[in-house]
């Protein structure tokens, strides 16, 4: 091999050392994300969801509690009208 082509040869793998180490950099950012994801975001989300079941759950007890008085009433008024 002459010199040019071991100065090319050594540029070549200089080069790909470069975009190894880039892919490397950025394949760490990924995993630094997913684990944000999987351990801060998701929990959260899964506690949003449990809060809003309980919610929808008290809204269900309330419109029942309503319902339930508002035929209460109607069956009062009922036996209070002259007959």
């Amino acid at each position: 091999m002459t010199i040019l082509h071991k100065i090319i040869a050594g540029f070549a793998l200089l080069l790909v050392l470069g975009i190894v180490a880039v892919n490397f950099t950025n394949t760490r950012s990924i995993t630094d994300k997913l684990f944000t994801i999987t351990e801060e975001s998701a929990p959260l989300s899964q506690a949003a969801s449990e809060l809003y079941v309980h919610i929808l759950r008290a809204n269900q007890a309330l419109l029942a509690g309503l319902a339930s008085r508002r035929a209460r009433c109607k069956v009062t008024a009922a036996r209070r009208k002259p007959s």
